[in-house]
């Protein structure tokens, strides 16, 4: 890859990560200061999620139509401003929590063309045979990243404000423009000309997942790390309060547990899909199957934190692989698109998921849920998958 290539693009995301982690501390706090109300939290949560709902698919045309480097470059600029006025209700403590939601709402827009856009860059930056190298050593920094930036937050607002993380995330967002303007692009793709409506385009992307050997498999199959992903987070406080009578030391065992297991990942995919292939998929979706049964088992603490971080490592293995195998095996020109539709895809189960997960914890237990999640996804490994002949380039 070219020289200095992947630490620029790996400095920008762990730094954009880090500003990510402090803000989902420290906004839940703002809101719940401002409001008083732990409803406010969760509708300011799922604001964010709308735009890439309704408007991944149609930010994914507009990536490849448009260049992605300076796509990347502006939307992070985009976001700089956003939250820098974030900051600006923090630090004067005002009063009007409606701004916040529009402000969460506009960041989600900002992602939901970002998203797409920096899959592009990766594609442009990097060789085929490189791709699966970057995205699983992007991966667990990324999520190392974000668990630091919230440990970091907790200490900023004990010494000095709430204020004060949103002006360092603002930075960050500041710092990856000038790191990802160094980025060089060696497969540099020709820009998709308007042709027809954005529908039409999209049309033409979902012929192509539809009619390519193993790509409509491939975002299916995301579904499941999605979906284990968003439920671990929706349940795990109930699980720890209620079915294990933990306390928030237990909370923060289990959670850091969970999250040490995704972090490794990267150290494990690319060995692990030249050596599996294509079956990689179904060791870590029977892993997130038993992982999940065991976990709605156990009643000890520790036992579960072990469980959790199996889970997490079957989790991210699983999303990290199937996101790299989409990314290569999709046409440059298509790629956005392609991303655009994953995005409303994953977008759809993360808000069904907590809501369903939430729900059902409600009606019976976290254990329960996890034990049901695990038999789907177990269940899931019979259905007829045409994957056998997705492309998994090997490193020269």
């Amino acid at each position: 890859m070219p020289k200095n290539n992947f630490a620029k693009y790996s400095l920008a995301a762990g730094l954009s990560s880090f500003g990510d982690g402090m803000q989902n501390i420290a906004l839940p706090w703002l809101i719940l200061s401002s409001t008083k109300s732990p409803m406010a939290i969760g509708l300011a949560i799922a604001i964010k999620y709308i735009p890439s709902l309704i408007f991944a698919p149609f930010a994914g045309v507009l990536s490849d139509r448009l260049d992605s480097k300076k796509t990347v470059i502006i939307v992070d600029g985009i976001q700089a401003i956003l939250v820098s006025l974030i900051f600006t209700y923090a630090y004067f403590e005002l009063d009007f929590v409606y701004f916040l939601y529009i402000l969460q709402f506009l960041l989600g827009l900002a992602y939901t063309i970002y998203k797409p856009a920096d899959k592009t860059l990766v594609r442009e930056a990097f060789y085929d045979t490189e791709i699966i190298k970057v995205s699983s050593r992007i991966s667990p920094i990324y999520m190392i990243a974000a668990l630091l930036g919230a440990g970091f937050a907790g200490f900023i607002i004990s010494i000095f404000s709430l204020a004060s993380c949103f002006a360092i995330n603002a930075l960050s967002f500041v710092f990856a423009i000038a790191i990802n303007s160094g980025l060089i692009r060696v497969q540099k793709r020709q820009l998709f000309k308007r042709q027809h409506t954005m529908l039409k385009d999209l049309s033409l992307a979902w012929s192509y997942v539809k009619e390519k050997e193993g790509m409509l498999e491939l975002l299916l199959l995301t579904i499941i790390g999605s979906a284990s992903l968003r439920i671990v987070i929706t349940i795990l406080s109930p699980y720890v309060v209620f079915d294990l009578s933990g306390d928030s030391r237990t909370y923060g065992l289990l959670e850091m547990s969970f999250t040490a297991g995704g972090a490794i990942t990267g150290f494990f995919v690319q060995p692990l899909l030249r050596y599996l292939g294509n079956n990689l998929f179904r060791w870590t979706i029977l892993g997130i199957a038993i992982s999940s049964v065991l976990l709605g088992l156990s009643s000890n603490g520790i036992i579960s934190a072990i469980i959790l971080f199996c889970l997490g490592f079957f989790t991210m293995t699983h999303l990290v692989s199937m996101h790299s195998l989409l990314t290569i095996n999709s046409p440059k020109d298509m790629l956005g698109r392609i991303v655009g539709l994953r995005g409303t895809l994953a977008s759809a189960i993360k808000v069904f998921s907590a809501l369903v997960a939430g729900f059902a914890v409600t009606a019976t237990s976290a254990s329960t849920v996890f034990i049901i999640f695990g038999l789907i996804a177990f269940v899931s490994l019979f259905f007829p998958l045409g994957i056998n002949k997705v492309v998994i380039p090997q490193d020269n």
